[in-house]
């Protein structure tokens, strides 16, 4: 299957819809996780069943080279994109469950808490600072 235009933007709101219903029908973190490894696990066995090769994804992985600069089939990069945000998400998930008791929210507010920070980081626009202002 070859995948037309490869979004981040896709790929992560798929991932983040996913953890949300989990969170919301009271699933906990941990299962989350375990569902998000396995995912990843099987969407690899996928890949490496084709026989791809992965070397040009190495340059990605090191930080030389971003993913759509890659030449490499579309799927191959959906299934990177797919694997390393699900790494992210569960480090994410793991430090919710650190903080859940001392944020005192439930685990899916404080998921969209952590969404909602992210968009606003996202979004932000650098802010230019007169150094030349005195006060006095």
């Amino acid at each position: 299957m070859e995948i037309e235009n490869v979004k981040k933007d896709s790929v992560y709101n798929i991932i983040n819809r996913n953890i949300i219903n989990l969170l919301k029908e009271g699933i906990l973190p941990t299962e989350v996780i375990s569902t998000l490894e396995l995912r990843s696990k099987n969407m690899f066995k996928a890949l490496e069943s084709q026989n791809i090769d992965l070397s040009p994804l190495l340059d990605v992985m090191l930080g030389k080279k971003d993913i759509d600069d890659v030449d490499i089939i579309k799927r191959a990069k959906y299934i990177y994109l797919y694997i390393t945000f699900c790494n992210k998400r569960i480090m994410d998930l793991n430090w919710i469950m650190n903080k859940k008791d001392e944020l005192g929210y439930s685990y899916d507010k404080i998921f969209n808490l952590l969404l909602f920070k992210e968009k606003l980081l996202s979004d932000a626009k650098p802010v230019v600072i007169d150094t030349d202002f005195k006060v006095f």
